[in-house]
């Protein structure tokens, strides 16, 4: 985005002072330098789509490739993101990248046009800065809305113009001046801290961080000094860059960033490990295609000497009209375009799905991304032993408490208890701020619904914790810690549920890509239960251990029978939704399995009895109430 700012905006300064600068013209040279490459990699992403991909993933790239046909890929990308926790894996998305693209193309549907109408007054250091206030005031937006809409700020204009805007400060100052001022070892100085700031975004941000906003500004100002260093005079970071083996990667990096991502996508989506010699072989293969397409489209299209519309019709509109078709009847398929010309593939397709209803899409189940007052009182929310009177046990967390709810209602029933649940997806059950703990796209919910739930939670006899205890950051489990003692001051007994098994490299649909994805492998030998699960599991238990209000459940011994963790039970039906989460049937057969062979666990089957008796305390280690057992 700094160097687009600012190469565009050089060149239009540069035309606009020598009285020859045409709108027409400008948009004629964008088609010419953007569009050939771009159809050529959107047309065969989507053709391989179709085939490669299950009908819903192919419908879902159609339905990005319409949109990046308008230029409108961000747009798409921000008002379809879904916000469920279990959303599809974004880097598996084969043209997430057009985003870059529309942000750039919307951009430059009104700068052109404003800096024509400041025409007399671009040469002035007061457009500059207004310009500069602007890029601010764009950083700081991204900053502040981010709590609100997340994905509007990744995606859209508003909160990365910012990044444009500075490549275009950095090409006024350089339109107006003919010499540079500076000595040599101050520009030095000014390139080695430009990388720097690059170098240091790229190793020190994280998915978790805030970006764009106040992060985005290292790697900025950093691209931008490089830019004018570069501009000033000859550094050592100059010197590499015009190595002949950099300027051909510079020549061919368009069409090289318009390959790479659904080569890796397509990958992704295959589970195909990247081992370093694969590393290479796709870095290999996105170059070899760069080359293919400077050589053959991008050069070609771009010596064109047409006019605008001639331009518009046979580079733009033409093929956009051809692949929308395309991308519309597979739309209008709901992806099916090719796959049902294939009896055997649609026979095999309807054989393979079965189903891996997660917890969450149950009626009883109230786990959402912001918990709300409705939830508190909704009479669906409520399992085990339910009659009329409110129950005095809650099960509150994340979506690791949900997939809990089949195996606890079970206990429930049996023992005569009910419980109310409630579970606010991807945030830590804690009375804190989670602030530290949760990712800053979730940090707004997680807050709101913290402070809901603890409002009310002091009402129960009993609450029932489990969490993604290995995920949320910085010091969690001493927060959590805190939250439990607090929930005691008030006289509520906490029961901790461990964090269960998680099965690395599980795809739930794997089944069902491997019919059109050669090659795909979906058995999972039995693994082990990952160190950082047991360490968590082991603190809890400790912690229980140490206070008499806290007792504690791990259902890994059943999950886990030989110390080994295996993706199905013994009748051969898989057991996990995802990774680590039970379908919502694996958790009720868990429940009936553990009930039938030990009956249930002496930590619930006193709940009945405790049921409106806050003032009781359980019994410490040894008694038949306050026994704690891993099983």
């Amino acid at each position: 985005f700094v160097i687009s700012g600012f190469l565009i905006t050089l060149q239009i300064l540069k035309e606009i002072g020598e009285r020859r600068f045409s709108i027409a013209e400008f948009y004629r040279r964008r088609i010419k330098r953007i569009a050939p490459a771009m159809f050529v990699v959107l047309a065969a992403t989507l053709l391989v789509s179709q085939f490669l991909l299950r009908p819903e993933d192919a419908e879902g790239t159609a339905r990005s490739a319409f949109w990046s046909i308008l230029s409108l890929a961000n747009v798409h990308f921000w008002l379809s993101e879904d916000a469920s926790y279990f959303a599809a894996s974004s880097d598996e998305l084969p043209l997430l990248h057009f985003w870059s693209l529309g942000v750039e193309e919307q951009f430059y549907l009104f700068w052109p046009i404003i800096l024509a109408l400041f025409a007399t007054r671009i040469r002035s250091r007061g457009f500059a800065v207004t310009v500069l206030g602007v890029a601010i005031a764009s950083f700081a937006f991204a900053q502040a809305y981010y709590d609100t809409d997340p994905s509007f700020v990744y995606y859209m204009l508003p909160a990365r113009a910012g990044e444009l805007l500075t490549g275009a400060v950095v090409a006024w100052y350089v339109s107006n001046r003919t010499e540079a001022r500076l000595s040599n070892r101050v520009n030095q100085a000014i390139a080695t801290i430009g990388l720097a700031l690059i170098i240091g975004s790229l190793y020190l941000l994280s998915d978790d961080d805030v970006f764009p906003g106040v992060l985005a500004v290292p790697a900025t100002v950093g691209s931008a000094a490089l830019i004018f260093s570069g501009w000033i005079g000859s550094t050592w970071v100059s010197a590499v860059l015009v190595l002949r083996p950099m300027i051909w990667v510079g020549l061919l990096s368009y069409s090289a960033y318009l390959w790479h991502w659904p080569i890796l996508a397509f990958l992704r989506y295959g589970q195909v490990e990247m081992s370093p010699a694969l590393a290479v072989l796709v870095f290999g293969a996105t170059f070899a295609l760069a080359w293919l397409s400077y050589r053959f489209v991008e050069t070609p299209f771009r010596k064109s000497h047409r006019g605008i519309w001639a331009v518009l019709i046979r580079q733009y509109v033409a093929p956009a009209m051809l692949l929308g078709v395309v991308a519309a009847t597979s739309m209008k398929t709901d992806g099916w375009m090719f796959h049902s010309l294939s009896p055997e593939y649609v026979a095999k397709l309807e054989g393979t799905r079965h189903s891996l209803t997660p917890a969450y899409r149950l009626d009883y189940v109230c786990q959402s991304q912001l918990a709300t007052p409705a939830d508190l009182g909704n009479p669906n929310c409520i399992r085990g032993a339910v009659t009329e009177a409110q129950p005095r046990v809650l099960l509150w967390g994340d979506s690791n408490a949900a997939h809990y709810i089949g195996m606890l209602g079970e206990f429930g029933e049996d023992a005569g208890f009910a419980f109310r649940n409630i579970q606010v997806g991807s945030c830590a059950p804690l009375h804190t701020d989670p602030a530290l703990m949760v990712s800053a796209r979730r940090l707004s919910d997680c807050r709101a619904s913290n402070r809901l739930i603890w409002s009310f939670v002091s009402d129960f006899d009993v609450v029932i914790i489990s969490a993604n205890w290995t995920s949320y950051q910085n010091g969690y489990l001493d927060a959590f810690e805190k939250t439990v003692a607090a929930l005691n001051e008030t006289g509520v007994n906490v029961i901790l549920l461990g964090k269960a098994p998680v099965i690395a490299r599980y795809d739930r649909l794997c089944a069902e890509k491997s019919l059109s994805f050669p090659g795909m492998q979906c058995d999972l030998a039995p693994t082990p239960l990952p160190a950082t699960v047991q360490a968590a599991n082991l603190r809890l238990r400790e912690f229980a251990e140490r206070n008499p209000l806290v007792e504690y459940f791990d259902a890994n011994d059943y999950l886990c029978p030989g110390d080994l963790c295996p993706l199905r039970d013994a009748s051969g039906t898989v057991m996990y939704y995802d990774a680590s989460h039970l379908t919502a049937d694996a958790s009720i057969q868990l429940g009936r399995q553990i009930v039938a062979g030990s009956g249930v666990p002496s930590v619930f089957a006193g709940l009945s009895d405790r049921a409106g008796e806050k003032s009781a305390r359980p019994a410490k280690p040894g008694t038949d109430l306050g026994r704690k057992r891993a099983d």
